[in-house]
């Protein structure tokens, strides 16, 4: 019976032997939470970063490259707050519906964190933001002035 039991549970002691779990893929918008992620995953996974180097995040160029990362990906970090604008359009593509904003998989980095001045506007309202000034813990990240372009449907 306790054979059985763990057999389920897939806990040692059954009749077959337990495989390693598979390696994590994580996929990171930016350089600095795939130093982050490698430290957590070690040597449990696999960490790319779309972004390199000092690159800004408002403007990388998204490459056919990307999507077979996505699609193959268990998690996404990404900062959120459209900061990355280019990142909807990967995730499309990739059609990997763990890493898509809202599943488990999806990483808000900002998550948790309470916005002195959130942002007004989202994709959501169909609205753009071509820059914003987000302040997080009291410190101000300013990046530029924020405009808003309203599409004409509205």
């Amino acid at each position: 019976m306790l054979t059985i039991i763990a057999l389920l549970l897939g806990l040692p002691g059954g009749v077959t032997p337990q495989r390693p779990p598979a390696p994590v893929k994580v996929v990171t918008s930016l350089t600095t939470y795939a130093a982050i992620a490698r430290e957590i995953v070690g040597d449990r996974g696999q960490v790319n970063s779309i972004a390199v180097g000092d690159e800004n995040p408002h403007y990388v160029q998204p490459k056919p490259s990307f999507v077979p990362l996505l699609a193959e990906a268990d998690v996404f970090v990404t900062t959120g707050l459209d900061l990355e604008l280019w990142v909807p359009a990967l995730l499309d593509k990739a059609g990997n519906s763990k890493v898509t904003e809202g599943a488990p998989g999806y990483v808000a980095a900002y998550s948790g964190i309470q916005l002195l001045d959130p942002p007004r506007a989202t994709r959501a309202r169909r609205e753009t933001f071509t820059s914003s000034e987000t302040r997080i813990s009291g410190r101000s990240r300013s990046t530029a002035s924020k405009s808003h372009a309203t599409s004409s449907r509205d």
